[in-house]
């Protein structure tokens, strides 16, 4: 993987540089004995051996995850499973939210409630927030002294953990979003994969004329437009502008580009590049369509590409880039996407073993097994490969890394949370067609007080 993340990881890069202006480092630093636990581990990710953990005392660790359907459920609770039938004191329970839920439990976490020794968080100002906040221990010490272990995983998943001058938590699963497209559909309309925006109107209307739903889109919830934008927004303002912005003591969202996205974005709906009631339609309704072969794309994470080649037919699942802004000034060939995170509460009362436990969900068998069982991208070397994933997964990493400007990180998670509240306020609105000048000046007005607080 050559490639740097083109947006600078808006998520780690920028929340990094705050760490002189937020008026605290954040999280509890870990003890010295994390050299020791490092040291103990035999290769990269493996866990202490369970040889010398029957005569330890007993070991609770809480484990918060949000992988609720039944594929994720059994694969994590077999983490779990494994870990514990190696080291015999460890007791690992295990909690599992959904999405939504999930969002609304990191809230009440970072405002004062229990922490589980180990949680799930989303990379930006879903996991900067615990760092302010002297919620997470502070990892550097345990990966610095274990090498192996922090080669194993690419330098551009450990840059989402690197913030506040220090590593947050371990990156354990990665996500990108890909137009994905029917070949035969395509085929039989007579049509090619568009380059820019215009070909993507003009291809749009012929897919109409033959009485096929262009782009499947459904949000309900809203996340899905805000990955349209983290797409968009590169092309217009650039990968840099959108890291500032993304960035507390720095953000403005005065760009003129970004008007220009969201008029953009509303210029398909209306042009009837999407389906009928986005806002009432869920992703999982839209994704059916496209799967019943009554839509010809749709734009969506590659984790589910294996799923839409089995749908639609092994030759026929096709992904292009994503078309590029005609008047586009800023960086054009971005992908849009991120990577899930495990931080460890400051409060644990076993650091080492729950390091230890990260350790072992992100050593190489078990991030294969990942991707062979669940879909899920691992975050580990080497483990997307033919033999574990699609080849149309393989095929996209490869573009992604190699030859594209880079990840630019999901816009409902980089921003400051008063910042991203009230772009999330407004998805639906720009579907609906609500001024787009209207809507940056609410989040340049919150922005404005978020730089203030920042200075101070």
């Amino acid at each position: 993987m050559r490639k740097k993340i083109a947006a600078l990881l808006a998520a780690s890069i920028v929340l990094g540089a705050l760490a002189g202006c937020s008026g605290s480092q954040g999280g509890a630093q870990a003890t010295t004995a994390a050299e020791t636990t490092a040291a103990s581990t035999t290769s990269a990710g493996e866990s202490k051996s369970a040889e010398n953990s029957d005569s330890k005392e007993k070991v609770v660790l809480n484990w918060l995850h949000r992988y609720p359907e039944e594929r994720y459920v059994n694969y994590f609770q077999s983490l779990a499973d494994g870990y514990m039938a190696e080291h015999p004191n460890v007791q690992i329970n295990v909690e599992v939210v959904g999405d939504v839920a999930m969002k609304d439990k990191l809230k009440v976490m970072v405002g004062g409630g229990e922490i589980p020794d180990i949680f799930y968080s989303w990379p930006g100002e879903f996991a900067g927030q615990f760092a302010r906040n002297g919620k997470v221990l502070d990892l550097t010490p345990y990966i610095e002294a274990d090498t192996e272990w922090k080669d194993s995983i690419s330098s551009v998943f450990w840059d989402y953990v690197d913030m506040y001058d220090m590593h947050v938590g371990v990156p354990f699963r990665f996500s990108l979003s890909v137009m994905e497209y029917n070949k035969a559909i395509f085929e039989e309309c007579g049509i090619e994969v568009p380059e820019t925006f215009s070909e993507l109107k003009e291809v749009c209307q012929v897919l109409k004329d033959h009485g096929y739903i262009p782009i499947a889109f459904g949000d309900n919830p809203n996340w899905p437009t805000a990955h349209y934008l983290t797409q968009m927004f590169p092309q217009y303002v650039g990968s840099e502008v959108y890291a500032n912005d993304c960035n507390p003591a720095t953000g403005e969202w005065t760009d003129p580009g970004y008007v220009e996205a969201i008029q953009a974005l509303q210029e398909l709906v209306q042009s009837g590049c999407f389906n009928d009631n986005i806002n009432s339609l869920s992703y999982d309704q839209a994704t059916l369509l496209f799967y019943e072969k009554k839509a010809a794309m749709l734009y969506g994470g590659s984790m589910a590409m294996e799923k839409a080649a089995v749908e639609l037919g092994d030759d026929n699942l096709g992904w292009m880039k994503f078309p590029v802004a005609d008047n586009g000034k800023g960086t054009l060939n971005t992908v849009c996407g991120g990577c899930d995170l495990f931080l460890v509460s400051a409060e644990t009362k076993h650091p080492d073993e729950a390091v230890d436990f990260l350790k072992y969900i992100t050593n190489k068998q078990n991030q294969m097994e990942l991707a062979k069982q669940t879909g899920l991208q691992p975050v580990a070397k080497d483990t997307i490969t033919n033999e574990t994933a699609h080849k149309t997964i393989v095929e996209f990493n490869d573009y992604t890394f190699e030859e594209s400007d880079g990840i630019t990180t999901w816009l409902d998670t980089a921003p400051e949370s008063r910042v991203k509240e009230k772009f999330l306020e407004n998805l639906q609105l720009i579907i609906d067609g609500k001024d787009a000048s209207e809507i940056m000046k609410e989040i340049q007005d919150v922005a404005a007080q978020v730089r203030e607080e920042y200075a101070n």
